[in-house]
């Protein structure tokens, strides 16, 4: 996508999801305008399945308008639209991909050590849970991606972030100076609490480049 660093500290935000559900707009302006403003470079990763088999964890989830501006919009348009708006907020769309099918999934094994992960809804038995690794499995290959960028722009990512389709900012995001001033950075997840729910909320979560590396791959 013809990404520069221009020698300041870059960020990877990689988002993954689906494209009935894709809302830019909070996103680019709420946190990558408000990075780039820091004085951060920002390479946005971008994965959209156009027709996803999945179904929502809560039905509340298929009452959510779209962004009409974009559903009908042919892969050559969407991707001019969101390279103009990423740049608009100072970014660069460094991979857009659309995919036509969900992931798809090896094996599940079913092995009582795996009933121990993701009880709630274990992958084997539930298409959320199978929904869980599908995005997953995406997110990765975007990451992957990044990795990629860093070698043929011979740059390391300070942070990686990723982030729903979906998400909507009603504030904008904090520096990311006052994450990288934490001695233990770059082995550091960050996200937001689970509320009631007494867990991990992985809507957004921002990772220290060696904890990327080990939760991304």
């Amino acid at each position: 996508a013809g990404c520069s660093t221009e020698g300041r500290r870059a960020i990877a935000v990689l988002i993954a999801g689906q494209k009935k559900r894709f809302l830019m707009d909070a996103t680019l302006d709420k946190v990558v305008g408000v990075m780039v403003g820091h004085g951060y470079t920002v390479h946005v990763y971008l994965h959209l399945v156009d027709n996803s088999t999945g179904h929502n964890f809560l039905s509340v989830r298929s009452k959510g308008l779209s962004d009409v501006r974009l559903q009908n919009l042919t892969r050559d348009e969407l991707l001019k639209v969101v390279d103009s708006r990423v740049r608009e907020v100072g970014g660069c769309l460094a991979c857009f991909s659309i995919g036509h099918s969900s992931e798809r999934l090896p094996p599940i094994p079913k092995d009582p050590i795996y009933k121990k992960r993701m009880w709630e809804y274990l992958p084997s038995v539930s298409e959320v849970g199978r929904n869980v690794l599908r995005l997953w499995k995406a997110r990765e290959a975007l990451w992957n991606a990044a990795q990629r960028a860093e070698r043929a722009l011979k740059v390391r990512y300070s942070l990686a972030m990723w982030t729903r389709e979906d998400q909507w900012w009603f504030g904008r995001i904090l520096n990311p100076t006052s994450l990288l001033q934490n001695k233990d950075a770059s082995q550091t997840v960050w996200s937001r609490d689970c509320k009631t729910w007494e867990g991990i909320n992985d809507k957004v979560v921002i990772l220290g480049r060696e904890a990327a590396r080990v939760m991304l791959t």
